[in-house]
């Protein structure tokens, strides 16, 4: 509803919208031409396929997936029901998840006490706790190949002046902590390429380095 909201009164997020045509709005939901924003309880997942069905949602069309935080706050039966629907109705496309990991050291044990003492519950984190079990999880749910990185390892992998433009903005001065904090987060994939898209290709990995898994 919040984002729905600020959709509504900020005009440079409306103009480009209304460009389009029409745009119909309720509390919690905003729909355009070209751009849907809907609530759902994704753990109803007919629910979640007829709200995209409403849409116009072609499932041959290449798709782009993001979670962002999303899946680790539900039961694992439920998120895994989510990833397995998706990739089960797209043929081509890509799935971006991307989350917090390692709840067993001193720093997950207290990321997830201070989450939970704040009502944000992570009921999935065990499940899926490392970087081999984010992969896996992909693979054992109806997609043909998966990578998945901690976020040091992604800031790694950015160009050099974009993280010199990073470090300069932010000011950072507690190296050690942020490298704590990107080691707990990960972005992990899983893709669909039925349709010899090039899919495949899409990596922000050196596979000579980190972790790669593929169905066999």
């Amino acid at each position: 509803a919040r984002k729905c909201q600020h959709v509504r009164t900020k005009k440079n997020l409306l103009d480009p919208l209304l460009q389009d045509g029409e745009v119909n709005s309720s509390s919690n939901e905003l729909h355009s031409t070209h751009y849907h924003m809907m609530s759902c309880d994704m753990r109803n997942i007919s629910i979640l396929s007829e709200k995209l069905i409403t849409t116009g949602i072609n499932k041959s069309t290449p798709t782009f997936l993001i979670a962002e935080c999303v899946l680790v706050y539900m039961e694992p039966h439920s998120s895994q029901a989510v990833i397995k629907w998706a990739g089960s109705y797209f043929k081509s496309a890509v799935f971006l998840n991307y989350e917090p990991i390692h709840p067993h050291d001193r720093f997950g044990i207290m990321m997830k006490r201070n989450l939970t003492s704040m009502g944000c519950s992570l009921l999935g984190i065990d499940t899926c706790p490392d970087l081999e079990s984010q992969q896996k999880r992909f693979l054992e749910n109806s997609w043909t190949k998966s990578w998945a990185l901690d976020m040091n390892q992604v800031y790694s992998s950015l160009p050099l002046e974009e993280i010199t433009r990073i470090e300069r903005i932010e000011m950072l001065d507690e190296r050690e902590l942020l490298t704590q904090l990107l080691k707990h987060y990960t972005l992990s994939c899983g893709i669909n390429d039925l349709e010899n898209r090039g899919f495949e290709a899409i990596s922000l990995k050196d596979e000579h380095k980190y972790s790669f898994l593929k169905q066999n």
